[in-house]
């Protein structure tokens, strides 16, 4: 269904019709896949940039403040847990390895290359590697864009697109950081007062509840950005116009989407973990999941599509009125 029969009032695709497009789609191109597969390679063969330095470092400094050996040891072994740095390269597509981490991986002693970067490099290194990481992950969008779009997936245009919709996600992202840290100033002061005062047992709960929901309704609300950027070319406000907007208008649609994609994007790490255990296996799983990634992006995109111009309808209907 094209943009001008949804914006027409006629009936758009549900969930399944919407999946099973998407992947009917993939399969005229099915070597989109190979950018994550690629990713996987990296992430499973390549070099890896340890952050186990910098984050004794910062134990230490808990330590040094009063922290508890409890938090010191938390912070410990996230370093192990998170013992690649390139792993931010996935921060905006998700790949197999990313899901399971590098440590539920068959090593092969060949290419076990592990780098402990001082603790001083990292925090620039995570700068770069998640810039880089949007860049790329925006980049790979815009291929599927054009693949939603019927134009040719590879072409001297896709640069210069990906570019300017990478920095378009770079500008969302601090926007969200912003307001983050403008909502979390108020939750921090809370917290200490309430620990000076002593009510910390009643307020902890009170925040943290507010806390996850304030998150899940982030979540659902920029859901569709990336597909407001690839698909109508919107900055990051409009992106998120977009999306909220979408996400309002189609709420009980767009949550059983969400709901589609999140189960298979949790439920298929943990099945391809099966052939994860030995080096033989590990291709077929990085391969599947690249591919069921893929098609539900395209299906992100579909769905997009397929209301947007309905509710870019709805809010000029809701101008025009006296």
């Amino acid at each position: 269904m094209s943009i001008s029969q949804a914006g027409a009032g006629r009936t758009v695709p549900g969930v399944i019709d919407t999946i099973g497009t998407a992947y009917a789609l993939l399969n005229r191109q099915p070597y989109v896949i190979l950018c994550l597969v690629g990713l996987d390679v990296l992430y499973w063969l390549g070099p890896r940039l340890s952050p186990v330095v910098f984050m004794r470092v910062v134990a230490d400094w808990l330590g040094r403040t009063g922290a508890d050996a409890q938090a010191q040891s938390l912070v410990s072994e996230l370093g192990l847990q998170f013992d690649n740095l390139f792993l931010l390269l996935s921060d905006v597509v998700p790949t197999l390895v990313f899901a399971l981490g590098v440590g539920g991986l068959p090593e092969l002693p060949v290419f076990s290359l592990r780098m402990e970067l001082p603790w001083w490099l990292v925090p620039p290194a995570i700068l770069v590697l998640s810039v880089t990481g949007v860049l790329l992950g925006m980049g790979y969008l815009t291929m599927l864009g054009r693949l939603v779009r019927g134009y040719p997936v590879i072409s001297r245009e896709l640069p210069r697109a990906a570019l300017q919709n990478g920095l378009r996600m770079v500008g969302l992202y601090l926007i969200l950081f912003g307001l983050f840290a403008l909502l979390m100033t108020p939750a921090t002061i809370t917290v200490a007062l309430a620990v000076l005062i002593g009510i910390d047992a009643v307020i902890l709960p009170l925040v943290s509840l507010f806390l996850f929901a304030l998150s899940l309704w982030v979540f659902l609300l920029t859901f569709f950005v990336e597909e407001a950027i690839v698909l109508s070319q919107a900055g990051p406000l409009r992106a998120l116009y977009l999306s909220y907007h979408l996400l309002r208008s189609y709420f009980w649609q767009a949550l059983r989407f969400i709901l589609v994609v999140m189960l298979i994007q949790t439920g298929a790490p943990i099945a391809l973990s099966l052939f994860t255990r030995t080096p033989w296996g590990m291709p077929f799983a990085s391969v599947s999941y690249a591919y069921l990634v893929t098609g539900l992006a395209l299906a992100a995109m579909l769905f997009y599509r397929d209301r947007v111009a309905g509710v870019l309808a709805q809010q000029a209907s809701k101008r025009a009125r006296p």
